[in-house]
């Protein structure tokens, strides 16, 4: 009876962690150090950058893609050569500059974006 207990404890914690939902190879939180370009806000001089690749951006708002999206996604303060060297879905590769903001959408300044 011990015996059959046991196996069932076994099962139970083991399914549990094969049901997590992490997203990515490394765990569920992202990095921001690669996404794709999803929007671009010419006034402030800044990129929106989400983590997965968005199907049909150009049919798209902002607001669904960040619904989409949730909680993987950051706009970042870049430089005017930074600006113009990205297109809206471009894959890039971002290096942050100091500390990010974990508001939703993060906020944080960019040291380097580079298309991928």
């Amino acid at each position: 009876m011990k015996r059959l207990f046991f196996i069932l404890f076994v099962i139970i914690i083991f399914g549990a962690g094969c049901s997590a939902n992490n997203k990515g190879e490394a765990g569920g939180q992202w990095n921001y150090q690669e996404g794709y370009v999803v929007a671009k806000d010419e006034a402030n001089r800044q990129l929106l950058v989400v983590r997965e690749k968005v199907d049909n951006l150009k049919n798209k708002k902002i607001e669904q893609i960040l619904k989409e999206s949730d909680p993987d996604a950051v706009w970042l303060k870049v430089t005017r050569k930074q600006y113009g060297s990205v297109e809206e879905g471009d894959h890039v590769k971002v290096s942050i500059q100091g500390g990010i903001d974990q508001s939703y959408p993060a906020q944080a300044a960019a040291d380097s974006v580079e298309k991928k």
